[in-house]
């Protein structure tokens, strides 16, 4: 299978996942993209997943639904750092000229075959799980709730993801 077979092969896997997940989402199929908005327990999560057939990758893309106020930037980027070292697939990132807040990862695959949807069903429930776990945390830390000292000591965040 050539390049564009398998990226177009691996699109169709990925939206299948969304499908056996029973996800509403909007595909694009020139951009071999699909993006979807979910319900976490706190907050919504919006969900952009890209397939590069040229990279052989699939990346996610969650922007939370907020920014960080320019005097917590610091105590967000300590916070990021932290779940950072503690989570095992993906990464939170924070801008600190914005004050935007996102989880991503990119998964590369290899010229043999398409990952199959399965696959692709498990990393998306890691991922949406990840991004609901955080998401509220991030939220109450930018509007002074809870302080980066309880965010960092936090019995919750110690708890690998």
């Amino acid at each position: 299978m050539n390049k564009t077979e398998l990226g177009k092969q691996t699109y169709e896997n990925l939206c299948k996942a969304f499908e056996l997940i029973g996800f509403k989402f909007e595909r694009n199929d020139e951009k071999l993209s699909v993006a979807c908005v979910c319900s976490g327990d706190d907050l919504r999560i919006n969900i952009f997943m890209r397939v590069d057939g040229e990279a052989h990758c699939v990346s996610l893309f969650s922007a939370m639904p907020y920014t960080i106020s320019k005097d917590k930037i610091s105590e967000a980027a300590l916070a990021v750092c932290s779940v950072n070292s503690k989570i095992k697939f993906g990464k939170f990132d924070v801008d600190p000229q914005s004050g935007a807040i996102d989880y991503n990862f990119c998964n590369y695959y290899d010229n043999a075959a398409a990952p199959s949807p399965q696959l692709f069903k498990f990393l998306l429930m890691v991922a949406l799980h990840t991004v609901d776990k955080y998401n509220d945390k991030f939220l109450n830390l930018n509007r002074g709730v809870l302080s980066v000292e309880d965010f960092l000591t936090a019995g919750d965040n110690n708890i690998k993801s």
